[in-house]
């Protein structure tokens, strides 16, 4: 059985994710391939299903075949989706609609220019349910980051923010 399988808009999905993680990208093989590798490593909470969907903003489908590949060492079952309308909101409101298809409890998203800790998923999974919350955010790595600077935690936030922003999300 194999670890990838393509979706439409149309197909319908019996299996039922509790976390799928979403990645939008369109045209950026090295930027993929490393939040790709990022993703090989996390950690994932307990006795949670994991799945990984790769959302493709490019029509000539430039992902797919790193998305299979991908998909023979991935520690969870990998879909690839390409969004028919180009632009960054219109590939989130596809995420979106598939997630709603695929019938997962909760979405995480990371943009294809960053890289996540091995951590990332069991710690924004904590904070999400010990403060039974609806969202969630937390702290992301990116390629400016990355080349500006040794990374460092961000500055404390004001009192009344308890995480700072990011890209980085849990929605139900």
């Amino acid at each position: 059985m194999s670890n990838h399988a393509a979706l439409s808009r149309t197909e319908k999905l019996v299996a039922h994710a509790d976390i799928l993680i979403a990645i939008p990208t369109c045209m950026r093989p090295r930027r993929l391939a490393r939040c790709l590798a990022s993703m090989a490593t996390l950690k994932l909470p307990p006795n949670k299903r994991v799945d990984l969907l790769v959302a493709d903003n490019d029509f000539s489908m430039s992902a797919r075949a790193m998305v299979e590949n991908f998909s023979l060492q991935s520690p969870f079952n990998i879909y690839y989706t390409v969004a028919q309308e180009r632009g960054l909101c219109h590939v989130r409101n596809h995420i979106f609609d598939t997630a709603v298809m695929m019938n997962t409890d909760y979405v995480a998203t990371c943009d294809d220019d960053n890289a996540v800790s091995p951590e990332w998923l069991t710690e924004l999974y904590s904070a999400l349910i010990s403060e039974q919350a609806d969202s969630c955010e937390g702290v992301e790595i990116n390629d400016a980051e990355i080349k500006s600077r040794a990374i460092t935690p961000p500055p404390p936030p004001p009192e009344s923010v308890k995480d700072p922003p990011s890209r980085l999300a849990f929605h139900i």
